[in-house]
């Protein structure tokens, strides 16, 4: 029921960012966007960062399926909220369409190669070193077959050009690559943050769900008004790309400093780092985005948004997979080093908040140390995702947003969209 239940919110919520995003793109001016894109992300950014907050209070004083519940009034609200928008067509549509040549440009038989070889990818990464051995059949299979599948998948979009789910010909633009790939580790950093912080919270530091929650707000707050301050400082200085890049550096030193968070860190101490991390987190969430939108023409961002999205949420699922891969191998590896006399599995399976339970007062302190070495991994990796995202923001072109663009002639004629050609600039 849980998984029919997530396969339906996910068909849901699969339009809710490329939709956003398509909005303001078609009702807002682009000399105004890069300040209204900051504080929409500034927003969602809320919603992904303080969602441990709300969780973790449901969870402890309500029930875990408030989780869940609170979707519905809140769905219901902003649905109600749209009926009352008047939002322009991007592009012209024939009358009389019918669901069958709706249907014929959604690339549905593309959707149905891609799912299974994603799905066979994240069981490699779910199972490996936890379930199986990464050397054992079952996992070289799995790898195998989605490695397979994906080539496959890959023909058919070649195959598809334009009409494909992910259009060959708009990823030869380079901004459109470039964002699309800066995108996928920016997003791996912001999921390894907003997931594993409050990991060590709990398990290291022995918080409660709602305590984790309250000790992530330094990070929230940095990161909301970061974004909100960012998108207004590229509206009104013209740049995108200097902010890409100081995020993908202050990120990499931030992660290197909670790489060193452990049981006995001052609060002062991990409250700077998380301030840090929340800046990163929010200078550079807009970015990709606002690069995006002063590219390409009109007709064709939806198309353009709908790989970033793709990309953003692939590298979210794709860094959490990887993490948690790492996190269990490393409690497997520190567990007999600081603890000798514990089961390192049964420590795995207790969880991150069951744990203190079926140990020892004398063996806490060691399992403890384990812990917070084995988070570390984690943190590491967000360190390579903030170098690869300064190598691939540069990808994104120094480019002055406040000039009129001699493109947006063209954007006049592009109303066909991603069908007309593309134009690469």
């Amino acid at each position: 029921m849980l998984i029919i239940g997530r396969t339906i919110a996910g068909l849901a919520a699969s339009g809710l960012m490329t939709g956003a995003l398509t909005i303001l793109s078609s009702c807002v001016p682009k000399e105004r966007q890069p300040g209204l894109m900051g504080i929409m992300m500034g927003i969602g950014q809320l919603g992904v960062a303080s969602g441990p907050l709300i969780g973790g209070a449901l969870t402890q004083h309500v029930s875990w399926r408030w989780c869940f519940y609170i979707n519905l009034p809140v769905g219901g609200v902003v649905a109600g909220l749209l009926f009352m928008v008047s939002i322009p067509e991007q592009v012209a549509k024939p009358t009389g369409a019918k669901l069958r040549t709706v249907l014929s440009k959604m690339d549905l038989v593309g959707f149905a190669i891609f799912a299974p070889a994603s799905v066979m990818f994240f069981l490699a990464l779910q199972f490996g070193g936890e379930q199986f051995a990464w050397n054992s059949s079952t996992i070289i299979g799995l790898f195998c077959g989605a490695g397979v599948t994906f080539i496959v998948f890959f023909l058919w979009e070649w195959r598809q050009g334009n009409e494909a789910m992910i259009p060959f010909p708009m990823l030869q633009i380079r901004t459109v690559w470039a964002a699309a790939v800066s995108n996928f580790f920016f997003m791996g950093l912001v999921y390894i943050a907003s997931f594993y912080l409050p990991v060590y919270f709990q398990a290291v530091r022995g918080a409660s769900p709602t305590a984790s929650g309250v000790n992530l707000l330094p990070s929230i707050l940095s990161q909301i008004l970061f974004a909100v301050m960012s998108g207004i400082l590229v509206q009104r200085l013209g740049y995108y790309l200097p902010w890409f890049l100081a995020a993908a550096t202050i990120g990499s030193v931030g992660f290197g400093l909670l790489s060193t968070l452990n049981a006995q860190t001052s609060t002062g101490r991990w409250i700077g780092y998380l301030i840090l991390n929340g800046i990163a987190r929010g200078t550079g969430t807009a970015m990709p985005i606002i690069a995006i939108q002063n590219t390409l023409p009109l007709a064709q961002i939806s198309v353009a948004m709908s790989i970033l999205v793709i990309a953003q949420n692939y590298g979210g699922a794709v860094f959490i997979a990887i993490c948690q891969a790492l996190l269990t191998s490393a409690l497997k590896t520190s567990i007999p080093k600081y603890a000798p006399s514990v089961n390192a599995q049964n420590i795995i399976n207790a969880g991150a908040t069951g744990f203190r339970a079926i140990v020892s007062a004398d063996d806490l302190p060691g399992v403890l140390a384990a812990y917070s070495k084995s988070i570390s991994h984690t943190f590491y990796l967000g360190i390579a995702a903030s170098i690869i995202c300064f190598i691939t923001g540069w990808g994104m072109g120094l480019k002055d947003v406040r000039k009129k663009k001699a493109e947006e002639v063209v954007e006049k004629a592009a109303e066909g969209g991603v069908e007309g050609n593309v134009v690469r600039l």
